[in-house]
């Protein structure tokens, strides 16, 4: 048992209870506070009061003396402290109605004999409904709509229209109710046929009945899903486009169907994509034509035969499949019937990601792997660019080409690169071993490397890798000792260069006979062949391992050309120069200067890096070596801001500006090219720059083995990506890689 707290002066004991209010009202879901006093009128504190209810069910209180309304009653609620107690009476009442509304409509439309229950919402004051409330349901025209039981059942008597009224409580709402007469409950649409041609007319029969079976004569609405395909003229259907269509007949909302074919017959034909289609080469695509009815609509099902001009370009056959064999242009025609159509296809190069050069040659690599070569032995004439390694899509591609003394074959070029997906590869013409397979026989398809390479790269003769831990591994000739294994045998397989060092980079010469490479913190280190001091240590002294680029400076970037003559170029007296670019962008190069190919403004050699004049700021630098004759020599540099910069000899067009003399075909000195061009990238391929721009176009200048492009000039084949003829109109030249 609770025993009850003692009397203290701060507690006293209760002698005398009260509560007020005596007596009170609350609404069922309310609440109310009655409170207890003292003899003294001080309220007790809820802790010495004990609150209870004579009938819980009707009203509730809680040790606070907070009275809920539960349900309609009345009930005493009784206070206790100490041995004195007092109550108060508590009415609970229900609530009143407010409002109501008949659910739905407010009007409705029945059909004589339909039975429909109607429902009423009840709400009081708050909006809270009332679900216990009793309905009485009224009609003011029990002839036309009758009130059937308690329920809000109401039935359509006869047409005509009347208000039904719900009432509770002296409230009301009302819903109208239109009754009207038996509908119309089918459409039925009969013809004697069920296709017609283009311009043929065609009656209709309609049927029209009520729910009652009984026939009507009613006016009918025509019309056709889709629209414009059929014509009416009252019950009269006439062809107007080819194709499937529903003929819709329509009475007081009932809609009766038949289905219609128009058929056309072949008058033209349209070639997609004409009047010129543009593919890439070495792609197929598959030619598409519409054949067209007399509204020139396509006709399903009716499929052209496609013929072509020009098999050497690109080879069609009957159903439209077309290979895209060479650059250039041809007309495909399409025919079915007597109707034809023709257009051009256009045999073109797809935009570049990136560009990279070799003995010779320069290709282009679309971002998604595709490759495209041009120049020597690329194609049958020097200016025809080719698709290699069409089976194969590659991340990055070197090349070099053996300069046989008669006429070239694919077996004198070899490729090697890293394919998407991370697989070393190469492939093609092996003299020297420099494929890496183990042997010296041609690989037709690519040899893939079991060792994983992260960076490939591949000169005339020899060609170097990093693998994953940053070693630096060369095959091939060994001669000069490019392969910087401290001997000069020749080696069919990778094997280890000497010193263990790490590398982040490496470049084989072009021309072969010498190798660089930079490692992590940015050394240059190179081996080889160094006639002129091309390996830039100081010294012509050739070395069997890498020896470090002499004045401590951090490159991002080197490449080399060791000078060795060529089937063109029989002297033997050739000499290499290098160049790179710091990682603060200043250029420098070492080796020959004869044409001033070191940039510094003499033409005195270096044996160690000097800077480029001018204080340009490079972000790469591409050399060229003796490819047409021994003025073949010179150096172009790609600018932090896009502009190319070139210097060395140009009597071939490599300066990339046209020359007639020395004073302007010899440049000691960097200058730029023609055409104003920005570009994104360069490479060489023996006396042929090229600069990529930012649309993916390959502009290129110097020498080929068969002519001269004076300026930078976009290679045959990517015209489709240039904005007009302005872009051709900067040499009267061959274009490189088109006529």
């Amino acid at each position: 048992m609770i025993e009850e707290p003692k009397c203290t002066e701060a507690n006293p004991c209760v002698d005398s209870v009260r509560v007020e209010p005596e007596e009170a009202s609350v609404l069922v879901g309310g609440t109310l506070k009655l409170t207890a006093f003292d003899a003294d009128d001080r309220p007790i504190p809820a802790g010495r009061v004990t609150w209870t209810s004579s009938d819980p069910v009707v009203a509730a209180v809680d040790a606070e003396g907070r009275v809920a309304g539960v349900t309609p009653g009345v009930a005493t609620i009784a206070a206790k402290a100490g041995s004195a107690t007092a109550s108060s009476r508590v009415v609970v009442e229900g609530p009143t109605v407010a409002a109501v509304e008949i659910q739905g409509a407010s009007s409705v439309e029945l059909v004589v004999g339909q039975r429909l229950q109607l429902a009423a919402i009840v709400r009081d004051a708050t909006g809270m409904r009332l679900t216990d409330r009793e309905v009485e349901w009224s009609s003011d025209a029990p002839n036309v709509v009758a009130i059937e039981g308690s329920a809000g059942f109401v039935r359509a008597v006869s047409p005509g229209s009347g208000n039904v009224t719900a009432t509770v409580e002296g409230v009301s709402a009302s819903v109208a109710v239109r009754v009207v007469a038996a509908p119309v409950a089918s459409v039925r649409v009969n013809a004697a046929k069920s296709s017609i041609d283009i311009g043929e007319e065609l009656e209709l029969d309609v049927t029209v009945t009520n729910t009652r079976g009984e026939v009507l004569d009613r006016e009918v609405r025509w019309s056709a899903v889709p629209e414009g395909r059929v014509s009416f003229e009252g019950a009269v259907v006439r062809g107007v486009r080819a194709g499937p269509a529903q003929l819709r007949a329509e009475v007081d909302g009932v809609v009766g169907t038949l289905p219609l074919t128009v058929i056309g017959h072949a008058a033209s034909i349209a070639i997609e994509g004409a009047p010129r289609i543009d593919v890439d080469l070495g792609e197929s695509l598959q030619l598409r034509a519409a054949v067209l009815d007399e509204n020139g609509d396509a006709i399903e099902g009716k499929v052209p035969l496609w013929i072509a001009n020009d098999p050497e370009i690109a080879r069609v056959d009957l159903q439209g499949a077309l290979v895209a064999r060479k650059l250039g242009t041809l007309t495909v025609a399409a025919s079915y019937g007597s109707a034809q159509a023709r257009a051009e296809v256009r045999v073109g190069i797809p935009r570049f990601a990136r560009l990279t050069g070799g003995e010779g040659s320069v290709c282009g690599i679309t971002s998604d792997g595709r490759a495209f070569c041009w120049g020597s032995p690329h194609g049958s004439r020097y200016n025809e660019s080719v698709r290699v390694l069409p089976d194969f899509r590659l991340e990055s591609l070197t090349l070099g080409t053996i300069r046989p003394g008669g006429a070239s074959s694919p077996l004198d070029t070899h490729y090697c690169g890293i394919l998407v997906g991370g697989d070393a590869f190469c492939s093609g013409g092996n003299d020297f071993g420099v494929l890496g397979n183990g042997s010296t026989s041609p690989a037709f398809e690519p040899y893939i490397f079991e060792q994983a390479f992260n960076v490939m790269d591949s000169g005339l003769t020899h060609g170097c890798a990093i693998d994953q831990d940053h070693l630096a591994w060369c095959w091939g000739r060994g001669d000069f000792g490019q392969l910087g294994d401290g001997n000069t045998a020749d080696r069919s397989a990778p094997w280890p260069v000497q010193t263990g060092l790490r590398f982040s980079s490496i470049h084989a010469a072009r021309d072969g006979g010498a190798t660089c490479a930079i490692t992590s913190s940015g050394e240059a280190w190179c081996w080889g062949r160094n006639h002129s001091g091309a390996l830039g240590n100081g010294t012509e002294q050739d070395s069997h391992i890498p020896v470090p680029v002499s004045g401590g400076i951090a490159f991002d970037s080197v490449s080399i050309v060791s000078g060795l003559p060529g089937s063109v170029v029989h002297n033997s007296l050739t000499s290499g120069h290098a160049c790179g670019v710091s990682r603060e962008g200043k250029g420098y190069c070492w080796g020959t200067n004869s044409w001033g190919q070191l940039g510094n403004g003499g033409v005195e050699p270096s044996s160690v890096p000097v800077e480029i004049a001018g204080g340009h700021s490079f972000r790469q630098i591409e050399i060229s070596h003796s490819y047409r004759s021994e003025w073949d020599s010179t150096s172009c540099g790609l600018t932090t801001d896009g502009e190319v910069l070139c210097w060395g000899t140009g009597y071939n067009g490599e300066l990339g500006r046209r020359c007639t003399s020395p004073v302007e075909c010899e440049a000691v000195e960097a200058r730029p090219v023609g055409g104003g061009l920005r570009f994104e990238e360069l490479a060489v391929g023996g006396g042929t720059f090229c600069g990529l721009s930012g649309d993916g176009v390959a502009y290129c200048w110097g020498s080929f083995r068969q002519g001269v492009t004076w300026e930078p000039t976009p290679i045959w084949g990517q015209q489709r990506w240039l904005e007009g003829p302005a872009h051709l109109a900067n040499t009267n030249q061959d274009l490189p890689g088109g006529e």
